[in-house]
């Protein structure tokens, strides 16, 4: 919306206008990029990714990530699995799917939701973030 209130007209009005904001529409596009390849490779459908995926998405390893995330109460080992403290399912990090594999047999998983990722990569980067003052020692 201008300054007038009204919405500006994209409507190129002559050749040049058009090539002009063609070129605008690319840069923004190329800008995004990035973003969108995120998302494209690491978010499912339903929007939430499995621990072994947030591993990935974070580049860490497994093993560390799940010691991190139960020192910091986001989830525990229940044996089976992991599974998710209920706050951080009440603050919309963490989700439980269930279904039937092919086998027949119930499953319960836990997910991380696109909300979940961005906290505990945010998360992940300050632990890095304090090693590395630390000199590398955990």
């Amino acid at each position: 919306i201008r300054k007038t209130g009204s919405y500006q007209n994209q409507v190129p009005q002559s050749f040049s206008e058009a090539l002009y904001l063609a070129a605008r529409q690319q840069e923004e596009i190329e800008r995004m990029k990035p973003k969108a390849e995120f998302v494209d490779r690491y978010v499912e459908s339903n929007g939430s990714i499995g621990f072994r995926r947030l591993a990935n998405v974070l580049n860490a390893d497994e093993r560390d990530l799940k010691r991190f995330l139960i020192a910091r109460k986001v989830i525990y080992d229940h044996g089976s699995g992991i599974m998710p403290y209920s706050n951080h399912i009440d603050a919309g990090r963490l989700e439980m799917k269930t279904g039937k594999g092919p086998n027949g047999h119930a499953f319960t998983q836990t997910r991380f939701t696109p909300r979940g990722v961005e906290w505990i990569a945010g998360e992940w980067a300050k632990r890095h973030a304090q090693l590395a003052l630390k000199g590398g020692v955990d």
